[in-house]
């Protein structure tokens, strides 16, 4: 079996249940409080990789949250409204197209993007007065090496 990027072994459904564990045990614990309501901010993931995990995400962030709308985009087919966009075919593709043509498709004030590996993990933590600010992001160490250890 080969070796993943952080020297894991790859399994060949291992991701797919992994993801599958993560977000049915996010889903139950949302069963205890309520959706936040979210009408100012459009839910955004563009994903050109693999649009079947992208959707799951989404669809785990719509147990959380009410969103003023909901944008899947993709060049990929999927069983779901995808909005089709150009192939995005490396990160660099990828950031240049958050920051010069995302924006057309946001109809809120304000947008949440979320990406296969990243979506809402503790919606009890959302603080209403971040709508405020016009960027939010989690610390990032540029300067950081991942060893998987």
């Amino acid at each position: 079996m080969k070796k993943n990027q952080i020297g894991q072994q790859d399994h060949k459904y291992g991701k797919y249940v992994f993801l599958y564990v993560q977000l049915t045990v996010q889903f139950l614990v949302s069963l205890s409080m309520p959706k936040l309501q979210l009408p100012t901010v459009t839910l955004l993931c563009a994903d050109c990789v693999d649009v079947r995990r992208a959707i799951a995400v989404v669809e785990h962030c719509k147990t959380l949250a009410d969103f003023g709308a909901v944008k899947v985009l993709s060049h990929l087919p999927a069983n779901y409204p995808v909005i089709p966009i150009s192939p995005l075919t490396s990160l660099v593709m990828y950031s240049v197209w958050m920051l010069t043509e995302s924006h057309k498709y946001i109809d809120t004030d304000h947008v949440l993007v979320v990406q296969r590996d990243g979506w809402i993990l503790n919606p009890d933590k959302w603080e209403p007065e971040w709508l405020q600010y016009d960027y939010l992001a989690p610390v990032f160490n540029q300067g950081a090496i991942v060893t998987g250890k």
